[in-house]
């Protein structure tokens, strides 16, 4: 899978975010937007808020979506272990930081840590000059659901 970013750049291979192939890094002529970190955690039935950041001047718009491409060993499932509502955010020109607050759902069955990842994409309607933003590494963000239902919790 190659992601393409518009607007001036600087071509880096970035093979663990990108799932292979090759990725292409804004230069900082352009606004970039990214996660604040790669990983979150999350006691189950919690809300789990993942920060975003813009850097440079100018406003930027970008998309994300939830998958379990990439996941680690138990991947939590859509609707049953946390809401699945992607979104958009619209970053002014002077706003630095915005936050994804995801609901994550309590099932009632014992069972291991389950994970999802939160990805970053710029919009269909981004403009090809790349004056809409560009993504930063990291554009993608692992959050893990601890099971509030196993022996190992005290208190949920």
């Amino acid at each position: 899978m190659a992601l393409l970013f518009a607007g001036p750049v600087v071509e880096t291979d970035v093979q663990a975010q990108s799932g292979g192939g090759s990725i292409q890094e804004p230069s900082g002529d352009v606004p970039s937007v990214k996660f604040s970190r790669r990983t979150f955690s999350v006691i189950e039935g919690s809300i789990v808020e993942l920060t975003v950041l813009k850097e440079g001047a100018g406003a930027a718009s970008v998309e994300y979506e939830f998958t379990n491409e990439g996941a680690q060993n138990n991947p939590a499932t859509p609707n049953a272990d946390y809401v699945d509502a992607p979104g958009r955010l619209d970053f002014a020109d002077g706003e630095t930081t915005k936050t994804i607050a995801v609901q994550t759902l309590t099932d009632g069955e014992v069972e291991e840590s389950e994970s999802f990842h939160v990805r970053l994409k710029l919009p269909d309607t981004a403009r090809l000059d790349g004056s809409d933003g560009t993504l930063a590494i990291p554009y993608s963000a692992a959050v893990t659901i601890l099971d509030c239902d196993s022996a190992d919790m005290i208190s949920c």
